[in-house]
């Protein structure tokens, strides 16, 4: 017998928010501001372009092995250096300026990221009926971006992974979470847009249903799967019925 549902954690990116210009990492006023220079790296072939992608995999590197981030200013530090390495060997995009207007726009300007059209509605009546959470593999700027929204206090706990210095692959954001909440783990559901996370969550004994926004295929992963967050309501209220 599947248990009732009482409590939901969501993933935060591609579930409830999204990046403006399709890149976590480059945002948006500044890939337009610099869109010459950044397009030339991108399509350059040869050098340029090699340059460039193996530059993106050393600062990848550099975030996950340098992930224990408690604060905004640490987050922002962390991000000179990721623009840094990034832009390294590149003249064009390698200036103190940029590198700092790049940190600076990733870490302080909230605009860079949006929720989805359906999140603030949806929110707002799951909130009457469930408790709600977040566990996301993120930085203390995503604190600042929900306030702005007026939607930090709608989750409770609000799980991070920089504040513990591990992501949800490895498991440990989940026992962080369970374990300051009252409900048992089949009492919860976590709604993700990665596979692995949520087969993570369900070997944790919670609940799953993976978000598949866009054109992502809901049938390819013998899971529940739902579009959007209407979607979501329409699923929890025939589990409640059944």
């Amino acid at each position: 017998m599947v248990e009732r549902i009482r409590r939901i954690f969501f993933d935060s990116g591609k579930v409830l928010v999204y990046p403006v210009s399709g890149d976590w990492f480059i945002p948006a006023v500044l890939a337009d501001r610099h869109a010459s220079q950044w397009a030339c790296h991108q399509a350059e072939p040869g050098f340029g372009s090699l340059r460039l992608g193996l530059n993106r995999m050393r600062a990848g590197a550099y975030l996950d092995h340098n992930h224990v981030v408690l604060t905004e200013d640490a987050e922002y530090e962390q991000f000179l250096e990721y623009y840094r390495i990034l832009f390294d060997g590149l003249p064009a995009l390698q200036s103190d300026e940029f590198v700092s207007a790049c940190a600076t726009a990733k870490v302080r300007d909230y605009t860079q990221a949006s929720f989805y059209p359906d999140v603030a509605g949806a929110i707002a009546r799951l909130g009457t009926r469930y408790s709600l959470g977040i566990i996301s593999d993120a930085w203390p700027s995503i604190f600042g971006m929900y306030r702005t929204h007026g939607l930090y206090a709608a989750f409770n706990p609000f799980v991070v992974s920089s504040m513990y210095g591990a992501t949800k692959a490895q498991r440990t954001l989940f026992d962080v979470a369970l374990s300051s909440i009252d409900e048992e783990p089949a009492e919860c559901l976590f709604v993700d847009d990665s596979i692995v996370n949520c087969r993570i969550a369900a070997e944790k004994g919670m609940q799953v249903v993976v978000m598949c926004r866009g054109g992502v295929s809901m049938k390819k992963w013998n899971l529940p799967a739902v579009r959007d967050l209407t979607g979501l309501e329409e699923l929890l209220v025939e589990r409640d019925q059944a």
